[in-house]
């Protein structure tokens, strides 16, 4: 994959589903098989999430939120949270606790910050929370507490947010200092102990802190731009890495762009799903 970003395990058929942001597809594997599917899309795309239609995933695409059925390959609007703003996309989601969606956009040329974060209700309600971002990445939110995660990637910040009982996040900080030589914080996701994982573009890496933003390890691969991790395999004890190839010499990175599977200890979180509403906008 040129960009390959966002994984995400279904685990009511085993498959793995992430996208390639730049050479717009969403790809489904179904590991320990040849079961490949490549679902070639028409714009550049941020995310995908799961529904409890098994045959439909939610896209973030370039100017909106899309319901992406697989079978007809065809998409139809949900929302644009942007309307008029051609300098931007849509880049990383999540679906939250309630079934909503966090995700944000970003700049196409990177440099400003004109990119902002987002939580689609499921009632249909969008409330932008937060501005300011170059390139949003990272969104999830804390099963167990009540807050969520954004990066700035570009400036290399990780933030937390409290969430509020009318649904707004407050509070707004920096969950851990994160050192230039690390590269650029990417996406991020929990494990089922609480512990954050970020991927580390122009790292090599992948790192777990702890709840509270401390530096617990990393793990090392053989690429430089390590886009983000899901948790799979029957027992959610298998991480699976998305690696992107753009901007990077394939002579000396011959395995960039590919997804990587790490056996380790940690488990992960079950999936969420969107919920039915936002699909009958």
């Amino acid at each position: 994959m040129e960009t390959g970003e966002g994984p995400i395990w279904d685990p009511r058929n085993g498959t793995l589903y992430c996208v390639d942001s730049t050479n717009p597809a969403l790809w489904a594997f179904v590991p320990g098989s040849n079961q490949v599917r490549r679902y070639a899309l028409p714009q550049q795309v941020g995310f995908a999430a799961l529904t409890y239609k098994v045959d439909t995933v939610v896209l973030g695409l370039e100017d909106g939120l899309y319901a992406y059925d697989l079978n007809r390959r065809e998409l139809r609007l949900i929302i644009d949270p942007e309307p008029g703003i051609a300098g931007n996309r849509i880049n990383d989601g999540t679906v939250d606790i309630d079934g909503g969606l966090i995700f944000g956009t970003l700049d196409l040329g990177l440099r400003n910050p004109t990119g902002s974060a987002y939580k689609l209700f499921p009632d249909g309600r969008l409330l932008k929370f937060d501005e300011g971002y170059i390139v949003f990445n990272g969104p999830f939110a804390d099963p167990a507490n009540p807050r969520i995660f954004t990066v700035n990637s570009e400036v290399h910040e990780v933030y937390v947010f409290d969430r509020e009982a009318d649904g707004s996040f407050t509070n707004k900080r920096l969950f851990t200092e994160w050192p230039r030589e690390w590269g650029i914080p990417d996406g991020l996701v929990m494990d089922s102990a609480g512990n954050v994982w970020i991927a580390h573009w122009d790292g090599s890496r992948i790192t777990r802190f702890s709840p509270s933003g401390r530096y617990e390890a990393h793990i090392e691969l053989p690429v430089g731009r390590v886009t983000k991790i899901a948790f799979g395999g029957e027992d959610l004890r298998t991480i699976y890495a998305t690696t992107a190839n753009r901007g990077v010499e394939r002579r000396l990175q011959p395995l960039a762009g590919s997804v990587f599977r790490l056996e380790q200890d940690y488990r992960g979180l079950g999936p969420r799903f969107v919920a039915d509403t936002l699909l009958a906008l």
